[in-house]
């Protein structure tokens, strides 16, 4: 049974806004960078620990892919792969994963 891709209120967010940020200053780089999430959220399933864990949590269960420059963080559930949020690269990460 393939696992199912649930994405948190802020991810969806952050994608948005990040497309749209994009999208003002070039509509046809943003339709490319949409691809780009699509494709790699969509294959995560099929390998879900393909993505390193995050630095600096080592955590197992949370995991982060990259479409340059954006990280996706994600985490792993028994039936379900959540995306926790994304994030451009250079940002750094909260001191504490569960204000991701």
């Amino acid at each position: 049974m393939a696992l199912q891709i649930r994405w948190s209120l802020r991810a969806a967010q952050d994608l948005e806004e990040l497309l749209d940020l994009v999208e003002e200053d070039a509509p046809e780089a943003a339709v490319r960078l949409a691809d780009r999430f699509r494709s790699l959220i969509l294959g995560m399933p099929e390998h879900p620990r393909l993505g390193r864990m995050v630095s600096p949590y080592s955590r197992d269960d949370l995991r982060e892919r990259f479409v340059h420059p954006y990280r996706i963080v994600y985490r792993l559930h028994r039936e379900a792969i959540e995306i926790v949020c994304i994030m451009h690269e250079a940002r750094q990460l909260p001191d504490d994963p569960a204000d991701l």
